[in-house]
Parts: C-alpha cells; sequence; structure tokens
C-alpha cells in the first residue's frame, strides 16, 4: 500500500513539474512575442522621424558626423537595419554618401566595440553592417576574427572580409574553413563571389599548385563566376589528370561558360567516363564545343546505361550536327521497342511543342 502511495506521490509531483516547466516556457514565449512587438513599433517610431532625414541628407551636402549624433546610441541598430537594403542596392557616390554614415562617424567606433566583444551574435552582426559599408578600419580585427573556433562567427568575418574585396585574405579564408565540417563548398562559393574579379589572378597562381581538390573545384567554379577565360589552360591541365569527379564536372561548366575551343579534344575523351554525371556534362558541353567529327562518339552514347546521358546525346546531336534531326527520326520510329529509340522520340516530342 506504502509503495503504491509513493509511486502516486511521484506521478503527481512529477506532472506537477511538467506543467510548472509547461507555464513557464508558455510564459517565455508571450513575453518574447510582446518584446518582439515592442521593439518593431519602436522600430516604426524611429524610421518614421528619421526617414525623411536621412534622404534630406542624401540630397544635401549635410556632414554625415552632424546626422549622426543627433540619434542615441540604443537607436543605432534601428538606423543600421533601415541602411541595409540601400547598402546592398546602392552603388558609386550614393552608396560612399550612405556609407559614410557608418565609416566616418562614431557607428563606426561601435561596431568596431561590438566587433572585439565576446558574443557571437554581437560580432556577427557588426561584421555584417561593417562588411556592408565597406569599413578599411575594421578589416584588422576582421582577419583575426577568422582564426575564431566558433564558426559563425568565421563565416560572418569572412563574408565580410570578401565584401572588402579582401584579396589578401582569401587563402585565410580557405585555410580556417577546413576546421569546420558544417562550412560547406557552396557557403565558401556564396562568400567568395562577393569578391571582385581581382581574386581571379592570385586564384590562378595557387591553382598551379593547388592539391586540395575541393579548393580547386571552388577555384574553377569561381572562374566560371567571372568569366575569367585566362585560366584555360590551366583548367585544362587539370582536367586531364584529375580524378575527382567535382573537379571535372566544374571545369567541363567553366569551358562551356568561357567556349573554350581548345578543351573539345579532352572532353571527347571523357565522353566514356565511368561516371555517370561527368559522361552528361561532357555531351551538354559538346553541343557548344563539339564539331561534326564527334557525332559517332555521341551516337554510342545514346545506349548509355544512363538515362541523362541517352537524353543529353540525342539533343546533342540534334544542335551540333546538321541535319541530324531526320537521321534521329528515322532510328526514333524505326526501332519502337528500343529504350533508346524512346527516349529519341521523347525528344522529338518537346522539340516539336516548344516550336
Amino acid at each position: 500500500m506504502f509503495i503504491h502511495l509513493d509511486i502516486f506521490t511521484f506521478l503527481a509531483l512529477t506532472i506537477f513539474a511538467l506543467l510548472i516547466i509547461t507555464y513557464i516556457l508558455v510564459i517565455q514565449v508571450v513575453l518574447l512575442r510582446l518584446l518582439h512587438g515592442y521593439q518593431a513599433k519602436q522600430e516604426q517610431k524611429f524610421i518614421a522621424v528619421w526617414e525623411g532625414k536621412i534622404f534630406n541628407y542624401l540630397e544635401s551636402d549635410e556632414k554625415p558626423v552632424t546626422l549622426v549624433k543627433k540619434i542615441r546610441r540604443g537607436k543605432y541598430f534601428y538606423l543600421l537595419r533601415y541602411l541595409r537594403e540601400f547598402l546592398l542596392m546602392l552603388k558609386g557616390d550614393d552608396f560612399k554618401k550612405l556609407s559614410a554614415l557608418i565609416n566616418e562617424t562614431k557607428l563606426q567606433r561601435f561596431l568596431l566595440s561590438q566587433l572585439k566583444s565576446g558574443s557571437p551574435k554581437k560580432i556577427n552582426e557588426a561584421a555584417y553592417f561593417l562588411g556592408l559599408a565597406k569599413s578599411v578600419a575594421s578589416r584588422s580585427v576582421l582577419q583575426k576574427k577568422l582564426r575564431s573556433q566558433n564558426a559563425s562567427v568565421f563565416l560572418s568575418s569572412a563574408l565580410a572580409l570578401a565584401r572588402l574585396n579582401d584579396i589578401d585574405s582569401v587563402f585565410d579564408i580557405f585555410r580556417n574553413a577546413r576546421r569546420f565540417k558544417f562550412v560547406s563548398k557552396d557557403s565558401l562559393l556564396a562568400i567568395l563571389s562577393e569578391y571582385s574579379n581581382e581574386i581571379c589572378k592570385p586564384l590562378l597562381l595557387n591553382l598551379k599548385k593547388e592539391k586540395n581538390t575541393l579548393i580547386q573545384s571552388i577555384t574553377i567554379t569561381l572562374f566560371r563566376h567571372f568569366k575569367f577565360y585566362q585560366a584555360g589552360e590551366t583548367v585544362l591541365k587539370i582536367i586531364v589528370y584529375s580524378q575527382n569527379k567535382d573537379v571535372i564536372i566544374e571545369s567541363i561548366k567553366f569551358f562551356c561558360t568561357i567556349e573554350f575551343v581548345k578543351s573539345a579534344t579532352a572532353l571527347r575523351t571523357l565522353i566514356n567516363h565511368p561516371k555517370a554525371e561527368v559522361r552528361a556534362e561532357v555531351l551538354k558541353a559538346l553541343a557548344v564545343l563539339g564539331d561534326e567529327t564527334f557525332e559517332q562518339r555521341i551516337w554510342d552514347r545514346m545506349y548509355d546505361p544512363e538515362y541523362e546521358v541517352q537524353y543529353n546525346a540525342v539533343t546533342t546531336l540534334i544542335k551540333l550536327i546538321p541535319g541530324s534531326e531526320e537521321k534521329i527520326s528515322n532510328f526514333a520510329y524505326g526501332n519502337l521497342k528500343d529504350r533508346a529509340a524512346a527516349i529519341a522520340r521523347m525528344v522529338l516530342s518537346e522539340r516539336n511543342i516548344k516550336n
């Protein structure tokens, strides 16, 4: 009897404790919503007062210091968030005028103090706005933050340095990124694409000796992004010897983007590559870079075991070989039980619908 009583008491206490925790969590959610609502209203009030003054500043000879000194420190982030979209959109003199509100006022000192703090949230916010404003004064601190053990601090600092076009930091970004398992290739590309095309020359020099396949792949993708034709010969040497699928595919896409005709011979040798993704990408590139002498090799790929490769073989033949559509049509409707012929019929039907 006493045992049962103890069990029921324990269950009652447990349920009571869970109810208390649930109640506390609900209170926290309500308070956070109220706080968020209050802050949103305060921000709207700030914009209502200051929006006109900011536009007047942009259209006048008013000094940035004159405007910013009227704003209390507690309202700085209201101003920064309001400026964000304009800093992303504006160019030239308009951008300089707007960024001066950060770079030539106490706002910059405020953000630098945030950047040097121990709070990842404050560091990330400061790095974001200093990068948007292209604050040269923040460069040395941002470079140090690349060595942070916090992945978000590393990423925000790297993005800010890219927006500053700090070429010297490129290889520090590569080197420090390896410490974080969750920093992906896409994340690095999103950051590095913020650089200007000035990044290409040092990347090309490095690529000639770089052995890391991830860095090779990212570098070649950036060359494609900037349409950096001068890298063609170097990338061609890499694709001939590379065994890495991503490096090969990025190289093929790069050749296609810059229409590097010299790569056609190398691509012809890759048409029988063991990886289906490579074969499919080669065929797409040959539609741009190939010639009529490739016809038989492309026909052979119509019997590839992979659907995408077969599909690309048909579309490449139509684009590359004049008059091939009639030959493909005869093949497609003369072999009704053949899978390759069925794919050819599908491609022809798609073309008829589009036309």
